[in-house]
């Protein structure tokens, strides 16, 4: 098969968390999801896999800044998604109030 672009255009899929790059995505196959991680906020976002036409991130975390870089406060990445309970599991980063 060919691929197929499933993110958003002007999305940029990819996770600051261990500054090496965590894994950004988790997918969720039984509920034809995707967890990602959207760099510009660093929350981490749901992605329907169902539709082609026009995605969408949908925040499932809430977006907390830091003073000092702007970026977000929490990182999300390394995701397990439990199907039996219907729960994504991640690292989670914690970057302070000053973003340090």
């Amino acid at each position: 098969k060919a691929s197929v672009d499933v993110s958003p255009p002007q999305s940029n899929i990819r996770t600051r968390v261990h500054e090496y790059g965590g894994a950004a995505v988790t997918m969720a196959p039984q509920a034809n999801v995707a967890y990602v991680s959207d760099f510009a906020t660093q929350q981490l976002c749901r992605l329907s896999l169902q539709s082609t036409t026009e995605q969408t991130l949908e925040p499932v975390t809430p977006l907390e800044t830091t003073s000092g870089t702007g970026c977000g406060r929490y990182r999300f990445a390394d995701g397990v998604y439990d199907d039996q309970r219907k729960v994504i599991f991640c690292i989670r980063e914690d970057h302070g109030e000053d973003g340090a």
